[in-house]
Parts: C-alpha cells; sequence; structure tokens
C-alpha cells in the first residue's frame, strides 16, 4: 500500500514576506543529474514566482557560492573537513530563513544539517534517494551511512520531500520517518516533451541514462534486447547519454547527449517505448519515464523504487522485475505485441500528466513547505 502523505498546495501557506533561502546540494551543475536540474528549476521559480531570496551553495563549481571540492572522495561522494566551517560563515553572515537541503550522496548534506541545527537554523531536505547500489560493498556501505550518520541528519529536519509517495514504501529509510513530515514534490516535465513529433523510422526501443551506471540496469537491457531480435529481427535499440559504448553491433545506436530538449522529445516521441532497467531503490521516480509518457510514448520499468508511481500496469506501460532479463523480455514482447493500444491510453492520459508534472506546480509545493511552520516530531 502507498504511504499516505499529502502534497502541500501552494495556496495553503499565507506568506507574510518573501523568504532568505539557502540551498545546499554536493553538485549543482545542471548536466550532473536530475537531482541537479531539479534544484536548478525549482530554485528558479522560487526566486521568479514567490519572490523568494534564494542561494545556492555546492561543491562542484557550479551556479552560486562555491565550497571546497570534495579532499576525500569515496565513489560519487565524499567529504572535506573545510565544509562545516564555510557554512557557519556562510549561515552566521546571510542569515537564512531556512535551509533547503538536496539529498543525492552522503556528505555536505550531513554536514549542513548539522551546523543548522547547531545555529537553530530550520531545515527541509529534498531527499533524492537513499545510499546504495548495485553491488554488495555499495549496499553494505550505504547500510553503514545510514546507521553511524544518515539517521541522525534526518532527525532534526522540519520535513523531508519526496519525489513520490511510492518511494517512501520502497525506501528502508523513509519507512521509519514520520508520515506527518514527509511532502510529495513530484518533479516536472519541461513543456517541451508534450510537442514531441514521430518520426516515421525503423522500430527502436529508447534507453536515456547513463549506460556506465550499474544501478541503471543497461547491461540487462542490452541482453534482453539481443534476445528481442530473435522474434522482433528489425528491432533497434537507441541510446542516449553518457557512457562508453560498447562493441559496435547491427541495430544498436549510440546517439550520445542531446542537448536539444525538443531533439529528446521527438526521439521519445518516435520511439515504440522507452526502457528504464533500474536494479536498485536508488531509483525514487524516473524522470525518463515521465518525459516518454508526456511525449506520447509507452513505457518499461523495473518494479523497483518508485517506479510503479509513474506506470500504470497494461495500461500506459509493463513492470519487470529488477534484474532479471526473462522478466524484462516478457514486458517488453507485451509492449511490442500491444503498443497501439498501450500507445492510444498514453494519449487519453497526457493532459492529467502534465497537470502533476509541472515544474510551476513542485515550486509551489515547497514553497509552501519552506514558508509553513514547523510540525512535532
Amino acid at each position: 500500500m502507498t504511504a499516505a502523505i499529502h502534497p502541500r498546495p501552494a495556496d495553503t501557506v499565507l506568506q507574510a514576506r518573501p523568504l532568505r533561502v539557502l540551498a545546499v546540494s554536493q553538485y549543482g551543475r545542471t548536466s550532473t543529474g536530475g537531482a541537479e536540474r531539479y534544484l536548478h528549476e525549482v530554485c528558479a521559480r522560487l526566486i521568479a514566482l514567490h519572490g523568494h531570496e534564494v542561494r545556492t551553495v555546492a561543491t562542484d563549481g557550479g551556479p552560486g557560492a562555491g565550497l571546497s571540492a570534495v579532499r576525500y572522495p569515496l565513489w560519487s561522494a565524499g567529504i572535506n573537513p573545510a565544509w562545516a566551517g564555510e557554512l557557519r560563515r556562510l549561515l552566521g553572515d546571510w542569515r537564512p530563513d531556512v535551509l533547503y537541503v538536496h539529498h543525492t550522496v552522503p556528505g555536505v548534506t550531513d554536514v549542513a544539517l548539522r551546523v543548522a541545527a547547531r545555529l537553530g537554523v530550520p531545515a527541509e531536505v529534498m531527499y533524492h534517494s537513499d545510499v546504495t547500489g548495485a553491488d554488495l560493498p555499495r549496499r553494505l556501505v550505504g547500510g553503514l551511512y545510514q546507521r553511524l550518520v544518515g539517521r541522525g541528519s534526518l532527525s532534526s529536519v522540519r520535513r523531508v520531500h519526496v519525489a513520490s509517495a511510492a518511494y517512501v514504501d520502497a525506501s528502508p529509510v523513509l519507512k521509519a520517518f514520520g508520515r506527518h513530515r514527509l511532502v510529495e514534490a513530484p518533479p516536472g516535465v519541461d513543456p517541451e516533451m508534450q510537442a514531441g513529433k514521430a518520426v516515421k523510422a525503423p522500430g527502436y526501443l529508447l534507453f536515456v541514462g547513463k549506460t556506465d551506471v550499474p544501478s541503471k540496469g543497461f547491461g540487462v537491457l542490452l541482453e534482453a534486447w539481443q534476445r528481442l531480435k530473435v522474434r522482433f529481427p528489425g528491432l533497434e535499440l537507441a541510446v542516449i547519454g553518457s557512457g562508453r559504448p560498447t562493441a559496435a553491433q547491427p541495430g544498436l545506436r549510440w546517439i550520445g547527449r542531446v542537448e536539444s530538449r525538443s531533439d529528446l522529445a521527438n526521439w521519445y516521441a518516435s520511439a515504440l517505448a522507452t526502457v528504464l532497467p533500474s536494479t536498485t531503490t536508488a531509483e525514487s521516480f524516473g524522470m525518463v519515464l515521465a518525459e516518454s509518457l508526456v511525449a506520447g510514448t509507452p513505457v518499461v520499468a523495473s518494479r523497483v523504487g518508485g517506479l510503479s508511481a509513474l506506470v500504470d500496469e497494461g495500461q500506459t506501460g509493463v513492470l519487470a522485475e529488477p534484474g532479471q532479463v526473462a522478466s524484462l523480455v516478457q514486458a517488453l514482447e507485451t509492449a511490442l505485441m500491444q503498443n497501439d493500444r498501450l500507445r492510444a491510453n498514453v494519449a487519453t492520459g497526457r493532459e492529467a500528466l502534465i497537470r502533476r508534472f509541472s515544474w510551476e506546480r513542485t515550486a509551489g509545493i515547497v514553497a509552501a513547505s519552506l514558508a509553513a511552520p514547523g510540525v512535532p516530531a
């Protein structure tokens, strides 16, 4: 059963004055990934639509005030002993009304929340994903981090924002967090996705993401596609995003990065299905699924994390068991054999999706939460 958490509509809080909001993230460059894009889009609208004064700090030289770079890296995370002093000075000098922290990996998130707690600055966290991974060492390190550090970091915050209520039940961390302190604030989909034009081309499945990140499941998809070609000889696999190409083979199309959002919308609209075969609970939302559906194309995804919130199974897409090639083959076969029906269902529900996944709506939810008083622990 999906956790009962309630979005905080933008009109539920009467905002007496603009807020000073300090947004903190390990990474700030939008090219890094979806979490950083979320940070940029929401903060821009907190300023433009809600009149807040927002400063952003990150450790990668992105927009806003910079913190020192990671000194001691661990996979995609890391730490620098200088951060505590830098954040103390920044909080003391600028005196924000609220800290808006984006948690993607351990590090600056934990430091910022502890510094804010000591200085009495209220904080809210956008919790993008659990700290975990596709292999055992990463899962063990993630579990150790959560027990020793992560729980303490979240214990002091007023509220935790999540991309979907479905993710709460999939996350061991969020399951233990008070439901009354959770706010559903899903990402938005760019309006360009609505205008995607289907181009007549050889039928292809579409993967959008990082092929070199094991948890994205590209290896599982590649093997499933190779098996499918026996039954669907002309079926191609188009890959958009970063990562090193595998050995060339007929029908495998490496597109690379697509900078134009309009071009990306056309790739979505022209695909038979967009596939997100993630393998861990780190996948809290699945932005590519929302974009594909808004562009008019059915989806196939793993039954993991928060992905099920985006897939109306059997109606707009099909779910597969994470990491299981045979299950993914079966799901893809269903999506291909029933493609016309699935596509018609997607078209019927597009307007509701467009209203649900709007950056303006998301920014309104965030603005209302940041302006609201704290809730009992």
